[in-house]
Order: C-alpha cells, then sequence, then structure tokens
C-alpha cells in the first residue's frame, strides 16, 4: 500500500484525467459543476503527493528519519545511501508538484463552475 501512495506519476495522472475527463464532459454538457468537482479530485492528489515521505516509510520511520545526522562516509555513498538520496530527490519533487497540485484542484474546486458564465459570454 506504501508503494501506491509514494507513486508520483499515478497520481499526477489521476489528476490530470481528472480534470481533463471532467472539462471535457463539461464543455459537451455544458454542466460545469463537473468540473468543479473534479477539482477536489486534484486537490486530494496533491495532498497526497506532499506527504510522500510519511506514506513511502511510514509515520514512525519518518520521525525517526528527521532525527538521524548523517555525516557521510570516506569511502564514499553505500547502495541504501544512494537509495536514500534518490528517494530525498523524489521526495522534494513529489513535495512541489503536491503543493501546485493542490493550489491548482483548489482553485478548480472553488471557480470550475464560473467557466460556463465564460462561455456564455465567448457565445
Amino acid at each position: 500500500m506504501n508503494k501506491i501512495f509514494s507513486n508520483i506519476y499515478l497520481f499526477l495522472f489521476i489528476g490530470i484525467c481528472a480534470a481533463i475527463l471532467s472539462f471535457l464532459y463539461s464543455c459537451i454538457t455544458q454542466n460545469w459543476d463537473w468540473f468543479s468537482r473534479s477539482g477536489s479530485i486534484v486537490t486530494m492528489t496533491g495532498i497526497i503527493l506532499t506527504g510522500r515521505p510519511v506514506f513511502r516509510m511510514g509515520v514512525e520511520k519518518y520521525i525517526e528519519s528527521q532525527n538521524i545526522i548523517d555525516c557521510g562516509s570516506i569511502l564514499g555513498n553505500t547502495d541504501k545511501e544512494k537509495e536514500a538520496k534518490k528517494q530525498l530527490k523524489l521526495d522534494v519533487w513529489g513535495l512541489y508538484i503536491g503543493c501546485f497540485t493542490t493550489i491548482l484542484g483548489t482553485l478548480i474546486w472553488g471557480y470550475g463552475d464560473l467557466l460556463s458564465e465564460v462561455s456564455l459570454k465567448l457565445t
């Protein structure tokens, strides 16, 4: 289960698909409530991505990892250290993407239904 919640690409895909599919459906039906509702899904994916380190390691290991001081190694990085650095970079990307999608999803959720007003004025 932790692997699923730490997959950046999966949740980015879910958020993008929810927004695009509901946008297309709203264009066809002229009911922009569906697009607005998709904002909640985008927001949810952003929150999950923001919490990626906790989902990946679990709460206790995450708290423990924040208390460890790494002084490095004279002989270079071990495989374990290389993997930890790779995961840290992914955690940072997940945080950036998560914050962006949370903001975007909140805007869609709050104002997506107002696109009907814009589409009426354009036609």
